[in-house]
């Protein structure tokens, strides 16, 4: 370690050192122990010590000559003889935070509390119990409230917080930013900077000095953020650069990083102490010690800086060799902001869910995914535990990326697509346990992740979707040979759907696709039990095989239509009427439906039955979305009588009093998939009063849910930040219901079947 630190020290020093050595050459002691710098005179005479001063040095000199470094070098402290009006931020009304549970009661009449995966700390007046400003215990629940800004936590700054919580208890490693504004632009930078972090769902603390004549400081202003949100605050800075430079001065405190004349960018410290105190107290105890030591003063200020875990080649970082929070591999890119238009409110409420899935994601590089929970029955009761997101379209980076996509073509936001192709080198690099299913597996990261970065334009992330496709193609090839799955789910039929896709979408390869995916469907007729109502493929040992889209005949048909297209022969024209004719048997007239045929709903082919299912999984939704893929695929017209059939079941229900179609507003099972097929069915069959029916289940889930989505795992507390059980899923609801433009359906797999934008 020591030869490695004498190595760096025969190197260039940094620019930051070559700037002041030459003020800190005439450093001196006399033969009374002071120091000398600057003509200023620091003794070691006592000090009178606060008693809430963080980690005073015994050596009285090292608090003076800290101090003054501080004011003289860092932040360069000049009163403005001509200060501007004091500039208060607008009287808003306090923020509502819902219900918090006590985590722990802290000193002060302090709480520690959690909502969901964040939890932070609240002051004595920031919360009430039973409706009064009364202590709770743990375990109990408070609701907390907090004014948008304060001058009551420090009198010499002025604090705003964002109406985004900050995770103050979790979140370990700490970011600042500080602007350096020109007087009387302080209010319009406070405000702007303020605004865009709130819109982007970005939690933040700002402060600024509550006496203008300290407002020409080099860190007038300072933004801290979570390290984890860097990324999205460089990005969202750099795209108010231009309008920025207008109204900064081109000065930041020494030992930051630069990102713009008059920007600064650094990481909190590891101490406890401010940023320009942590760098000062290491530049004093160097000073001193080359001073009573005649020691070389660059030597000696780098010993200290390394015994203080100071990057000396990056001062604004602790030294990190590992780069744990990706600090060095920030970009500060700038480019124009994005364009405010009016939107619908459907639209306004999908653009603040986006927003609020880009600040959750974790990176990793060029990679990011989330924490997202999911639920477990296996110990009995059915249980929500938190996860990191796998690669999925059903529940994992897929799904999210392909919410962020269509997002990004009808907002402009340069976070959703920057987040979206995180995602998706996520979802390449996920090192998935299946390869068959399309929803859960390979087959389904390649297929559906290659369509959108063909629809994000990114050339090099399609070439490296497309370098995966050879790999999967050859395990495919290599299933075993026992029974597979069959469901569109998880099975042959969704596989098969994804090879005639990908053939569509990979030419080169598109005859080896057909073959393996001919190969799964020869696999799949001779799965099948065949009776005279048809063909059915029960599995886990039911007696029965299911209707319904995801997991039944109605997944199964469309691998037997696409086969029929794209590979003719008889063989798949016939298996798609024996797939069909299985549905049509169970159909319930008087129902308009089909229903469950779980072990509990019916055993035979002739059984009575009346439980129905009404979702995207099982029942008329699901059923009706894949007869309008078979009427686009087929031509044939008696899907269109069907389609309509189950379609008008399904907003009679939307409209009932009391629906089948449950309560959390998600895709798989829930209003929000429903009303979403009820827009497909009226585009392509003409009926607009089904979309008006569509935008009202909308505008009933904005009211009734107010911005706390639920999740579709059911449970309580439980949050899914995925496609179909999860917040992407109904941001992307909430999209196709206020986008002035087409949005393309991800009810079915996406660009695999010929739905269009519809």
């Amino acid at each position: 370690m020591a030869g490695a630190n004498m190595n760096a020290m025969n190197q260039t020093p940094p620019g930051w050192w070559a700037t002041l050595s030459e003020a800190l050459s005439g450093l001196a002691k006399d033969e009374q122990g002071t120091l000398w710098l600057d003509g200023l005179a620091f003794t070691a005479a006592p000090l009178a010590q606060q008693a809430d001063r963080v980690g005073h040095h015994d050596d009285p000199r090292i608090e003076r000559l800290q101090q003054y470094l501080y004011r003289r070098y860092y932040a360069a402290c000049v009163d403005d003889p001509s200060p501007q009006p004091m500039w208060y931020p607008p009287a808003v009304k306090a923020w509502d935070g819902g219900r918090w549970q006590v985590l722990e009661q802290l000193g002060n009449g302090a709480l520690a509390v959690q909502q969901g995966r964040v939890a932070r700390r609240v002051e004595a007046g920031e919360y009430l119990f039973d409706g009064v400003p009364a202590r709770a215990m743990r375990g109990q629940h408070v609701t907390v409230q907090r004014a948008a800004w304060t001058e009551q936590l420090d009198p010499a700054f002025i604090y705003l917080f964002g109406e985004t919580p900050q995770d103050t208890c979790n979140d370990d490693c700490q970011v600042r930013y500080y602007l350096a504004p020109q007087p009387a632009r302080l209010g319009d930078v406070v405000q702007a900077l303020s605004n865009a972090l709130d819109q982007a769902c970005l939690p933040y603390l700002l402060k600024y000095p509550s006496e203008p004549a300290a407002w020409l400081r080099q860190d007038a202003v300072v933004l801290y953020v979570a390290a984890r949100h860097g990324r999205q605050v460089h990005r969202l800075l750099g795209h108010q650069a231009d309008w920025l430079r207008t109204r900064l001065r081109s000065t930041s405190p020494l030992w930051t990083l630069p990102l713009l004349p008059g920007l600064g960018f650094a990481q909190d410290p590891d101490d406890g102490r401010s940023f320009g105190e942590s760098r000062c107290r290491a530049l004093a105890l160097g000073l001193l010690g080359a001073a009573c030591h005649g020691a070389d003063l660059r030597q000696a200020v780098q010993a200290q800086f390394d015994l203080c875990g100071i990057d000396w080649d990056h001062p604004h970082l602790e030294a990190d060799p590992e780069d744990r929070y990706g600090l060095h591999h920030l970009h500060f890119v700038m480019g124009a902001p994005a364009s405010v238009t009016a939107v619908a409110q459907p639209l306004q409420e999908a653009i603040r869910i986006g927003h609020h899935v880009c600040a959750e994601a974790l990176w990793l590089g060029e990679r990011c995914t989330w924490l997202s929970d999911d639920a477990d029955d296996s110990d009995g009761p059915l249980k929500a535990f938190a996860c990191s997101m796998n690669a999925s379209l059903y529940d994992g980076t897929v799904g999210v990326a392909a919410f962020l996509v269509l997002l990004a073509e009808q907002s402009v936001q340069p976070a959703f697509v920057d987040t979206a192709r995180g995602a998706l080198r996520h979802a390449l690099a996920f090192a998935a346990g299946n390869t068959l299913s399309l929803y859960e597996g390979r087959l389904g990261t390649v297929t559906q992740g290659l369509w959108l970065a063909r629809r994000l334009g990114d050339a090099e992330l399609v070439q490296d979707y497309e370098r995966a496709i050879t790999p999967l193609l050859q395990d495919l090839q290599g299933l075993p040979a026992d029974p597979q799955p069959v469901d569109l789910m998880h099975g042959l039929a969704g596989a098969i759907i994804g090879l005639l896709g990908l053939a569509n979408q990979a030419p080169a390869l598109a005859p080896q696709s057909r073959v393996i995916a001919q190969a799964l469907g020869l696999r799949l007729v001779q799965q099948a039990q065949r009776t005279p109502h048809g063909w059915h493929w029960p599995e886990h040992g039911a007696h029965l095989g299911l209707c319904g889209l995801s997991h039944g005949n109605a997944g199964i048909a469309l691998a037997f239509a696409q086969l029929a297209r794209d590979c003719p022969g008889l063989e798949w024209s016939q298996a798609l009427a024996h797939t069909l004719a299985y549905e049509s048997h169970w159909f319930i007239e008087e129902q308009g439906n089909w229903p469950y045929l779980f072990a509990e709903d019916a055993r035979h082919l002739d059984d009575r039955v009346s439980h129905c299912g009404m979702a995207w999984c099982h029942g008329a939704p699901g059923i009706a979305l894949s007869r309008l893929a078979l009427l686009q695929i087929s031509g044939e017209q008696h899907h269109r009588a069907i389609a309509r059939r189950a379609l008008q079941t399904v907003a009679a229900d939307l409209i009932a009093v009391t629906s089948l179609a449950g309560s959390s507003y998600t895709l798989c099972h829930g209003p929000a998939g429903n009303a979403d097929i009820l827009l497909t069915g009226a585009a392509l069959l003409g009926e607009p009063a089904w979309a008006e029916c569509a935008r009202q289940v909308a505008s009933r889930g904005l009211a009734a849910e107010r911005g706390a989505w639920r999740s579709g795992l059911g449970v309580a507390q439980g949050q899914s930040m995925g496609l179909m059980l999860g917040l992407a899923g109904t941001g992307y609801f909430l999209l196709r219901c206020g986008a002035s433009a087409p949005v393309p359906s991800l009810l079915l797999p996406l660009g695999l079947t010929p739905m269009g934008d519809v």
